[in-house]
């Protein structure tokens, strides 16, 4: 079961595309990543013939209407084919309506509404340094506010 944490961060993304890249590389392990949205499951090919990535029952890819989900693990090697050839800019805004990276049944970043600036947020094993570098680095404006889920 994948759990929301009750405390995360809400920041703003000022740079979709390296931000999503950081948090890839800063979670990549033990994690998995579920991607929703209107693009073509096959945009993944690319990447599984790269990094002989394997999308299977355990990791389900199905299609509700018009919208692809796609989930698959996440591991340090996939951070940078993923970054050039499946999430640029252009893309992210436009295809993927909702980004997840679940760390041990717990979502640790999460962009929902085709990355809307409001629909941003982090969980706990982003560190406040990390948070730092990124607004350092001009991928997020920072941390917006502390909020509770009901979740």
């Amino acid at each position: 079961m994948i759990k929301i944490p009750a405390k995360r961060l809400w920041i703003v993304p000022l740079d979709c595309c390296g931000l999503l890249l950081h948090a890839i590389q800063a979670l990549a392990g033990d994690s998995y990543m579920v991607v929703e949205g209107e693009f073509e499951p096959s945009c993944f090919q690319e990447i599984e013939k790269l990094i002989a990535l394997k999308i299977t029952s355990e990791t389900p890819r199905e299609s509700r209407g018009s919208r692809a989900i796609s989930a698959f693990s996440l591991t340090p090697e996939v951070a940078l084919p993923l970054s050039q050839n499946v999430f640029r800019e252009a893309e992210l805004k436009n295809n993927f309506e909702a980004i997840q990276i679940v760390r041990k049944g717990v979502v640790q970043f999460i962009s929902g509404d085709y990355f809307h600036p409001e629909c941003v947020s982090v969980g706990s094993d982003i560190s406040s340094s990390l948070l730092a570098d990124w607004v350092q680095l001009g991928l997020t404006s920072g941390p917006l506010r502390r909020k509770m889920s009901s979740n």
